[in-house]
């Protein structure tokens, strides 16, 4: 059974379950980097888990062994074949009407983003949305429309498997994050950790607080 909890979010218009998707092998960074600690105290993982825990009523994580409380563990919905075989579990797994999707590796993101981006969308929509940056769209910050299942499923049984390739078969909205939000600038929050550089410029913009460092330029 899903875990189930009382939805913070107020106004929202649709029901949300949360992933995490943690599944690659973190070859690019030589060791487990969703282990790594932040200068808040947190593990990389715990600190994208937590964008999604005020907002989603069901959390779901794509791993093994990562740590965090309150989500559910899935297996990938077929072994060794991506992220699109983790999004597909937990498209199969939810009660809810939409799914938000999260690279585990991706420390930007927080709870206010993770809002502004369900705000968008309209209960009715039947197609997905997904973040946009200057380096195009990021799969790895996305929304699924439960109803879109069983199309997922025909593209996936016609060997579609890169997540790219099925968000635009099946006409994706692009959704670019705004430059702010709550006061605060945004630069790049859809940023991956993926290299020992990435973590060491991570480090650099961290200030004292329990949120994502922000760069000014």
């Amino acid at each position: 059974m899903n875990p189930k909890k009382r939805n913070k979010t107020p106004l929202l218009l649709n029901t949300w379950a949360g992933a995490v998707l943690a599944g690659g092998e973190s070859q690019r960074f030589g060791a487990n980097k969703l282990l790594l600690p932040l200068p808040n105290g947190k593990l990389l993982c715990q600190q994208v888990g937590d964008s999604l825990r005020p907002h989603c009523e069901a959390l779901f994580c794509l791993s093994n062994s990562l740590p965090l409380r309150g989500f559910v563990r899935l297996d990938d919905w077929q072994a060794q074949k991506g992220p699109m075989a983790g999004v597909m579990s937990a498209l199969d797994a939810m009660n809810s009407e939409w799914l938000l999707v999260v690279g585990g590796d991706m420390p930007w993101v927080t709870p206010e983003l993770v809002e502004w981006f369900q705000r968008q969308m309209v209960p009715e929509s039947t197609r997905p949305w997904c973040g946009l940056s200057t380096g195009g769209l990021e799969p790895l910050f996305s929304a699924w429309p439960r109803s879109i299942t069983p199309r997922v499923s025909e593209l996936w049984e016609k060997g579609i498997r890169s997540p790219r390739s099925i968000l635009r078969a099946l006409d994706v909205r692009p959704c670019m994050p705004p430059s702010h939000l709550g006061g605060v600038k945004i630069v790049h929050p859809l940023r991956s950790i993926n290299r020992p550089e990435d973590w060491d410029s991570l480090l650099l913009e961290w200030k004292p607080s329990s949120q994502p460092p922000q760069p000014t330029d």
